[in-house]
């Protein structure tokens, strides 16, 4: 079984004392992996639309990742913010605090981190560079052996108006998933028996080491002074999902966590792990994929990198982990010896569920 490392963002912050709080920030804060170098919203605001700082405490209200950021090789922030001036004046007055491309070393961090047994650890980043006008603090959590949550809140019963937070068992730092104050229109939502009514979050998505526990809290109104918390637990697994209803009053909500796995390949030689597929990225379906006897169902199980470079004098190994039903998990591994323009196949069976997979060897023109 091979599980990748991810990072969770906790926080940015504007790192200076002598910033003339309150501030008016705006601008973008964009992350890529080594999953496919696309741009991976953390924060973004127009000039129209900037977000208010009162303190050096307050951190920006991060609207993102909408997927796990994978660590493999590196990781890159860019950050381009920006402090708005006078509210009559042209954007041309406006004050750079930022602008700067920074880089995560992966490999530096995992061992860094493992080797001190460390399977998940908070760290503080400052970004500082003389073209700068403030220093910029990045909290992040280094997360091995991770798997995506996706968090979803639906609306049962009643109104919901109230907070959403998470963190997990070992890293307690709060990631803020809603907050009705922020939400248009007063932020109230209720139940609508006729459609699903989700609560809109604001970042669905955490890293979640996989032998730790997800932990959910809503803070929710009850009437118009009096507010009640409810925590839920849940235990990551790999492709699965656990639920929790809670009630608050009048009000019910159920709670969902997903949880996805992966696909990946490696050699005899070379033990990083190149993933090949996720379900938890697929967008149709929820990425399950069923058997279709009148045609051949590869295509369904999209290969994010269904290519790489094998030594003749190696083993390929595929590992593939697959949900057999709610709860329950097979992973199974798979070895193909190279050879020069043939192919390999071996079918395995995880309960009533059969793969085939394939590999074909080449050499390059």
């Amino acid at each position: 079984m091979y599980i990748l490392n991810m990072v969770n963002v906790l926080a940015i912050r504007i790192d200076d004392g002598d910033v003339p709080f309150p501030i008016a920030v705006y601008g973008s804060v964009i992350a890529r992996d080594d999953l496919d170098r696309k741009c991976i919203p953390l924060f973004a605001r127009s000039r129209d639309d900037p977000q208010l700082i009162a303190s050096k405490d307050d951190s920006l209200i991060l609207t993102g990742p909408h997927r796990g950021m994978v660590l493999i090789d590196t990781l890159y922030f860019e950050i381009n913010l920006k402090l708005k001036g006078d509210q009559v004046g042209s954007a041309e007055e406006d004050e750079q605090i930022s602008k700067t491309v920074w880089r995560m070393n992966g490999v530096f961090l995992e061992t860094n981190f493992l080797s001190q047994n460390l399977f998940t650890a908070v760290r503080p980043m400052t970004i500082d560079s003389c073209r700068n006008l403030y220093p910029v603090q990045l909290m992040y959590a280094f997360v091995s052996n991770a798997v995506e949550a996706t968090v979803s809140v639906k609306v049962l019963q009643g109104h919901f108006y109230g907070k959403i937070t998470a963190c997990t068992s070992m890293v307690k730092d709060n990631i803020l998933l809603h907050d009705s104050s922020l939400m248009p229109g007063g932020g109230v939502m209720a139940a609508d028996h006729g459609n699903d009514q989700f609560v809109q979050l604001l970042r669905p998505v955490t890293a979640v080491y996989l032998h730790e526990t997800l932990i959910v809290t809503i803070l929710a109104q009850v009437d118009g002074t009096k507010y009640n918390r409810r925590t839920m637990y849940f235990k990551p697994a790999v492709n699965g999902e656990g639920e929790a209803q809670i009630t608050c009053g009048v009000n019910s909500l159920l709670v969902k966590g997903h949880f996805y796995g992966r696909i990946t390949a490696c050699t005899s030689t070379v033990n990083d792990s190149i993933l090949l597929h996720d379900s938890g990225l697929v967008p149709v379906g929820g990425g399950v994929m069923a058997a279709d006897r009148g045609n051949d169902q590869f295509a369904c199980v999209r290969r994010l990198r269904p290519v790489m470079a094998v030594c003749l004098q190696e083993t390929m190994m595929v590992t593939v982990l697959a949900q057999v039903d709610g709860t329950e998990y097979n992973g199974q591994t798979m070895h193909f010896k190279p050879a020069v323009n043939g192919e390999g196949e071996a079918r395995i069976t995880c309960g009533v569920n059969s793969l085939l997979v394939k590999v074909c060897w080449s050499l390059m023109d």
